[in-house]
């Protein structure tokens, strides 16, 4: 769905968890570890759910990524 400002994006609950952990300092790995940390009976499969919303943030242009030095 293309974003054109006209219309909202709504976010799961957990997306909407993940999207408050992105602060340009966490690493996909910082941001699982915290999930984690704050939802103790999360399954394995949230790493890639996270990164396939992260992803899809991405294609929207709604998140940059970054490269690490």
């Amino acid at each position: 769905m293309p974003l054109n400002g006209t219309q909202p994006y709504v976010l799961t609950d957990s997306a909407a968890v993940i999207w408050g952990l992105v602060d340009g300092e966490r690493d996909i790995t910082a941001i699982v570890g915290e999930i984690r940390s704050q939802f103790p009976d999360v399954g394995p499969e949230i790493r890639e759910s996270a990164q396939e919303f992260l992803h899809q943030l991405h294609e929207l242009e709604l998140l940059e990524t970054t490269e690490c030095a």
